[in-house]
């Protein structure tokens, strides 16, 4: 359901037009109100002049009872005051209310009916979404319970539009109950809030960032880029069996989250569209920043835990955190000005060290010391190991976002530091030089494809399929040191696979290869070497 884009008209003709605000001020509501209106009732707008949005006065009176006519009048010169006793502006919002819903009904079967038939019911409309195109529309939120998600559900509420909301457990260290989260999604106005399990799917995702070795920009392990593409899934299938057709979420349009929850949802349900406040005009204006949805939810009372305060924002999964923006956003404050939340700083870790074992099999790990353990409760236990111990925490980056801009981060990847440490310590065995130099191209694309929105794409897709070989060979036991945040490595057994031979690399006289062998392939890789000194080293001018 959609506002139908405006026909210009002459100015000869402006008579027979009202403004949006003239039939706001006539009708004594809001000028949102009457937008809402136009869109619940399809009346079409009129465009006069270069900027000034018109309603016909036959398109509103079709509209509206016999009763509330004559209080429409053309004539701005009329005297009003007899026409408001007979208007009952509770009785006229309720009548808006009544059209929208009843449209978003039609809506909504139509809607089942197209997707049970395959049918596409619109033309793409490419990615801009505006507020008044969800009035009286069932929408489905991608939230977090946070200060975004609250009031962009609150406010879209009060728009007319009608917001069904969905959390996904994905292990959220800063959430002590997640039921928590639905209960303060409805009390903000959304029709529905359910928590969606999310943490099987998370585990499979993060462990193949660990196979893959994805550190973005070879700094840190993208847990929150990951998740996004869990949580969109997840809701994505959500909606489609509820016949929902519209996805919303809060992400800024400064970062790359907003690029995540796009391309996720065009990859798996190109006909669902994608709403972002923060890409809309009208939300922007309304709430510049965080102080603004601070005081709006103050003013209507809705459940949010955050405040001005509050130094710095975090995103959470049990793969890790990441924390970002208010204080950090300066170079001056230092990686030690978070609170970690996954363990402790290395200074503060324990003053003896732990050693431990991790088991794989065909590139999955599956037990910790000697304890076999579901993938999930894998995670899990390496999250407090790691943690304890201050291994992945407060890893400082200043990275380059996809929309073009440097950020800076600090993060915390304990359980996703130590399985991808001891996973590192098995490849080196199995890699050759040539497979080595596939194996980290493959990595670096796979890295900058999660950060930028492609997880779903054909090229990862591929890239994940190419790693296959080299899984099936990553067996293996590791054990390693830990110790106020450093890994040391203590041994491996068990790896069969592995190329590396003791009798062929020792210094001592032992193994099948003599070092005279070596001669004469010395002899070969020097002949390209004179060759390049007599004819290009001297003009290069390159000095000693």
């Amino acid at each position: 359901m959609t506002t139908p884009l405006p026909v210009r008209v002459t100015a000869d003709h402006e008579r027979e037009f009202y403004t949006v605000s003239e039939a706001a001020q006539l009708l004594d509501v809001s000028q949102a109100t009457v937008w809402r209106w136009i869109a619940a009732n399809r009346l079409p707008a009129y465009r006069v002049g270069p900027r000034r949005i018109r309603i016909k006065k036959e398109d509103l009176e079709s509209v509206i009872s016999p009763v509330q006519e004559r209080w429409i009048s053309m004539d701005p010169e009329k005297e009003r005051d007899d026409i408001w006793a007979s208007y009952d502006p509770e009785r006229m919002r309720q009548a808006l209310r009544d059209s929208a819903g009843a449209l978003a009904g039609v809506e909504r079967e139509a809607l089942l009916a197209d997707l049970r038939a395959g049918r596409v019911k619109d033309k793409d409309k490419g990615t801009e979404v505006r507020y008044q195109e969800l009035i009286g529309k069932d929408i489905g939120g991608a939230v977090s319970g946070g200060l975004d998600s609250c009031t962009v559900t609150a406010w879209l509420r009060e728009q007319g539009a009608r917001p069904h909301c969905f959390v996904v457990d994905l292990g959220q260290p800063d959430e002590a109950n997640l039921d928590d989260v639905p209960r303060r999604m409805l009390a903000c106005g959304a029709l529905e809030a359910a928590v969606i399990p999310g943490q099987a799917a998370l585990a499979q995702a993060g462990l193949k960032v660990i196979q893959a070795q994805a550190r973005y920009e070879g700094g840190y392990w993208n847990t929150t880029g990951i998740a996004r593409y869990v949580t969109t899934a997840l809701i994505v299938r959500e909606l489609e069996r509820r016949a929902i057709g519209v996805l919303y979420h809060g992400a800024t349009g400064r970062g790359n989250d907003q690029v995540r929850f796009q391309l996720a949802t065009n990859m798996l349900a190109p006909r669902m569209q994608v709403y972002a406040p923060w890409r809309d005009p009208a939300f922007v204006d309304r709430f510049g920043g965080r102080a603004e949805m601070l005081a709006y939810c103050a003013e209507h009372g809705l459940p949010v835990r955050a405040t001005v305060e509050k130094p710095y924002s975090t995103d959470a999964n049990f793969l890790g955190l990441t924390h970002e923006a208010g204080k950090l956003e300066s170079l001056c404050t230092p990686a030690a000005h978070v609170e970690p939340g996954m363990g402790v700083w290395a200074w503060d870790a324990p003053d003896r060290p732990t050693v431990l074992t991790v088991q794989w099999e065909a590139g999955v790990p599956v037990a910790i010391d000697g304890q076999k353990l579901p993938l999930v409760d894998l995670f899990h236990a390496a999250n407090r190991i790691a943690g304890d111990n201050g291994v992945g925490i407060g890893v400082h980056v200043v990275e380059n976002r996809f929309v073009g801009i440097k950020s800076r981060g600090v993060y915390e990847a304990p359980g996703m530091e130590l399985l991808g440490t001891t996973y590192a310590y098995l490849l080196q065995l199995v890699l050759d030089r040539r497979a080595r130099d596939l194996y980290d191209g493959i990595s670096r694309q796979i890295a900058t494809q999660i950060y930028q929105g492609y997880w779903y794409d054909l090229a990862t897709t591929s890239a994940l399929a190419s790693l296959e070989p080299v899984l099936s060979l990553l067996t293996g036991t590791v054990a390693v040191r830990l110790y106020k945040g450093n890994l040391f490595f203590e041994g491996i057994e068990g790896a069969e696979h592995s190329l590396y031979r003791p009798d062929i690399a020792s210094m001592e006289r032992v193994g099948t290869f003599d070092h005279v062998d070596a001669e004469g392939f010395l002899n070969v890789l020097g002949v390209s070497a004179r060759n390049y000194a007599d004819k290009q080293f001297k003009s290069l001018d390159r000095g000693e």
